[in-house]
């Protein structure tokens, strides 16, 4: 995670700051523990107790990071967000055709020698202002690394897949020339060690050499040294820590088509690495699943069925993957279907042995979950009934503990509302989604900060039902929780 420790007073930072530094990586969960327990130790103060600069291409309220660690839907998102003096993140203006300009014709001369006739050149220009990805620094950077060797009309008349296919080409020759006096076992197993090092998201020593010995073994590449010496070439190769572990090729866009390239057939490697690295591998192939959709790479999909296929898969495996799977994805729309309906028949056969409260919420979830992927997936009438199932739970559970369940039963409705929508019956739609505002109302009043995102869709949904339905929207329902967004707007 790129990020900086900032004490309160420091100015902003420059603009060209946040172009050049790295994208963060997802925060882990336990950051939010570690901040709820910064703010007990300080207690209430005029000033918040910390600032974290956290820098992301990306970075939106409602995913990634900022959704993991301030928006999971609670009572101690309002503590965790009182942290912070700003709580919004901040979005760049996009990239003129200029700075792309001075940022292309920059790591031209970084890479090899300046093409000056790019900012002479009207197809070049046109290229940079058009081409998607070349409003993004990483891809500008790639770019010119292909242009200083193929020329720069070459290099921006390819699609982002095919320039870090490119990159990782040029990461596995450095590799090489790295044991260029090697034997050729040793020039056959350090790139693949370096694959499996960049799929496990990076070993440290202990679980670096068990991977050497393990992998040796797998090839039959018994000349290529031994587990020290491979693991200490690896240091060399890849970025390392002073304990001996390793670190994967970074972005990790390269690091997906490194492997791309490596292993073109088959994924018994991919499986051994699972074995290591557990959900981090399935992340890791999830990620590729996307980056490469459009360029029509079959190895991750595969990867990823068989991933999915295996027998020892826990429980808790299954939400951690699941959890990974972007909300709309076409590319792996299929199988977050899959993996939602194995997760609703683990936890339908759990009931049977432990039907407790905490365990029925958890089956309600997993329902609620596989309609929104039946529905991504035109299968409307089934999300419907998975839809209907997770209400009648919530609405039991929320008859016998009000406050522990009611903000389920709310977001459940909610869900229930756009099914019936996506089916046509949407005065049956209107209803649900005036109730779930209803329900999700005086919680969002007492925690505002805590409920701010599901409010906000939920009011989103009942204006837009209203509409289709030619009524007239209950301003007396509504009128106090646009209030409280005002003042959580004067706020900010």
């Amino acid at each position: 995670m790129s990020s900086m420790l900032l004490p309160p007073g420091v100015g902003p930072v420059p603009p060209w700051w946040l172009w050049i530094m790295p994208p963060a990586r997802p925060i882990c969960c336990a950051a939010g523990c570690w901040l709820l327990a910064l703010n007990a130790a300080t207690g209430s103060r005029a000033t918040p107790a910390l600032r974290i600069l956290l820098l992301e291409r990306h970075g939106q309220t409602g995913d990634s990071w900022w959704r993991t660690l301030f928006h999971q839907g609670g009572w101690d998102d309002e503590t965790l967000l009182n942290l912070l003096p700003v709580t919004e993140p901040e979005e760049l203006p996009p990239l003129t055709l200029q700075h792309r300009l001075e940022l292309f014709t920059h790591a031209l001369g970084k890479y090899g020698t300046a093409d000056v006739s790019v900012r002479s050149n009207a197809l070049l220009q046109q290229r940079l202002e058009t081409t998607g990805w070349a409003g993004d620094p990483l891809y500008l950077a790639m770019a010119a690394q292909i242009a200083v060797e193929h020329g720069s009309a070459s290099a921006l008349s390819l699609s982002k897949a095919e320039l870090a296919l490119r990159i990782a080409e040029r990461e596995r020759m450095q590799v090489l020339r790295n044991i260029q006096n090697g034997n050729a076992d040793q020039r056959r197993l350090l790139p693949h060690l370096v694959a499996m090092v960049t799929i496990c998201q990076g070993l440290d020593r202990t679980r670096l050499m068990r991977v050497i010995e393990g992998e040796k073994a797998a090839l039959g590449y018994d000349g290529a040294g031994s587990p020290g010496m491979l693991a200490d070439l690896l240091s060399q190769t890849l970025p390392s820590d002073t304990a001996g572990g390793v670190w994967p090729i970074q972005p990790d866009m390269i690091g997906e088509a490194f492997i791309l390239n490596e292993w073109q057939q088959g994924s018994d490697a991919v499986l051994r690495a699972f074995q290591v690295a557990g959900t981090a591998v399935a992340a890791f192939v999830i990620h590729c699943v996307e980056d490469f959709a459009r360029a029509k790479r079959a190895q991750p999909v595969a990867w990823l069925t068989v991933l999915l296929a295996q027998p020892d898969l826990s429980t808790q495996d299954l939400f951690t993957i699941a959890d990974r799977f972007p909300q709309s994805s076409v590319a792996l729309m299929e199988h977050a279907v899959q993996i939602q309906a194995d997760l609703v028949s683990r936890l339908q056969a759990t009931l049977s042995l432990q039907d407790s409260a905490d365990a029925r919420s958890l089956f309600a979830n997993a329902l609620n979950n596989y309609a929104v992927s039946l529905g991504n997936f035109s299968r409307r009438e089934e999300a419907l009934q998975q839809a209907q199932l997770a209400v009648e739970i919530y609405r039991e559970l929320a008859a016998a503990r009000p406050e522990a369940f009611k903000p389920d039963l709310a977001m459940s409705l909610n869900n229930l509302a756009i099914r019936l929508s996506d089916l046509g019956r949407r005065e049956e739609a209107l209803q649900q989604a005036q109730l779930a505002v209803e329900l999700l109302g005086p919680y969002f009043q007492k925690y505002p900060m805590g409920f701010r995102d599901w409010m906000a869709k939920m009011i989103r949904q009942y204006l837009a039902l209203c509409d289709r339905n030619h009524s007239k929207p209950n301003h007396n329902l509504l009128m106090p929780l646009v209030a409280v967004f005002a003042q959580l707007s004067d706020e900010d």
